[in-house]
């Protein structure tokens, strides 16, 4: 184990942290509610408080819990993670430094920008900065939890949106990818209209593609499209050297920084990137101006889940629910000491390793093919 990784809730807290995936925490609940195997439940959580081990829950377990279309079911869940959150050593992720409810990996993002936008740096620093905000421990606020009804549709209004996105970025990567910043840059003879059309004719057939390979468990392949299509800059475009450098620039991008042989799609990625740090930044209160140095490198929610992203769009894969919520669990894989996730994420956490540094952001991921193995992997990171 890394020196490094358990600089940030080791350090503070003085216990390793573990991250469960929602599977996990699905046969746990199927453990809760059998007399038979609800014994080996409580005792795995007792072994992994004896070895100083602390799970930690977030918004997107109980998003993903929740969502099963049978209510019985989502009761039975909530049940269980109500009882869950009253165990010893059970902490939970905040939405905020003020706000008691449960986060989602946004609300890590949003401190990210913000440390960074102060000019502060350093990872260790960082870790602690976020987790000193956003770490609770103790019970978790079990009252909040009490009615399936009110809670299960505020959980997924706050998570389809960024799901939609991910899906979106999924379904249109490969449709760029033969298409370079440098040959649309060339058609400086041509209008802005055939720059754009020859720009976005990889999303001709978006609402098919998100329906053939995007999430399956979006609300509205339409409406995802479509949405999509509409944030495409319009006819207002600043003066540039080229149609594909006001594009540029009106995505918020120094063409500058833009070079010929970058594909399309890493475009279209930086700009999204510029979206996601705009929005977190006016969560903190900070304004464009404040944000517009932040780099991808200063955001390592982002960037682990960017690099993980472009392996998987690589691979040709659908990227299902599952693998979506295990892609924003492992990148607090940089705060938390293990994080467990389902087996493609495990390996594509294996592939990202040593891409730009990365493998000392990342830290211990494991699949865990049963709960009763969590004692084992939270022993293989101390």
């Amino acid at each position: 184990m890394r020196s490094d990784v358990l600089s940030g809730a080791h350090a503070a807290f003085g216990v390793r942290t573990l991250l469960p995936d929602s599977s996990t925490l699905v046969e746990m609940a199927g453990a809760f509610h059998d007399a038979a195997r609800r014994a080996h439940l409580e005792k795995v959580l007792d072994a992994l408080n004896a070895a100083d081990c602390a799970l930690v829950l977030t918004a997107h377990h109980f998003a993903e819990l929740l969502r099963h279309e049978n209510d019985a079911v989502g009761r039975s869940r909530l049940a269980f993670l109500a009882w869950l959150a009253q165990r010893p050593r059970v902490w939970w992720l905040a939405s905020g430094p003020a706000d008691e409810s449960l986060g989602f990996v946004p609300n890590v993002t949003s401190l990210e920008v913000r440390f960074a936008s102060a000019g502060r740096s350093g990872d260790a620093e960082l870790r602690q900065y976020v987790l000193d905000s956003l770490l609770r421990k103790g019970t978790a606020p079990v009252s909040q939890w009490a009615d399936l009804d009110s809670l299960r549709p505020e959980l997924l209004k706050r998570l389809e949106r960024d799901r939609e996105l991910v899906s979106i970025v999924h379904a249109t990567g490969n449709s760029f990818s033969t298409e370079t910043v440098g040959a649309l840059r060339k058609m400086k003879g041509r209008s802005l209209d055939e720059v754009r059309k020859r720009a976005l004719d990889g999303l001709a057939g978006l609402e098919d593609d998100l329906v053939r390979r995007g999430d399956k468990k979006l609300a509205s392949h339409r409406r995802t499209a479509t949405d999509f299509l509409l944030s495409v800059p319009g006819e207002d475009m600043p003066a540039a050297a080229s149609a594909m450098d006001s594009l540029i620039l009106r995505a918020g991008l120094d063409p500058a920084q833009i070079t010929d042989d970058m594909p399309f799609a890493a475009v279209a990625f930086l700009a999204e990137f510029k979206q996601k740090v705009g929005i977190a930044g006016a969560q903190c209160g900070l304004s464009a101006k404040d944000v517009g140095a932040v780099e991808l490198e200063q955001v390592p929610t982002c960037q682990i889940q960017h690099h993980i992203r472009l392996v998987r769009v690589g691979s040709g894969a659908r990227a299902s629910g599952s693998d979506l919520a295990d892609s924003y669990l492992a990148s607090l894989s940089f705060y938390f000491d293990v994080v467990v996730v389902d087996k493609r994420t495990a390996e594509l956490v294996r592939q990202v390793r040593g891409v730009n540094g990365l493998d000392r952001r990342i830290g211990v991921v494991e699949r865990a093919r049963s709960f009763q193995d969590l004692p084992r992997i939270a022993a293989a990171a101390s």
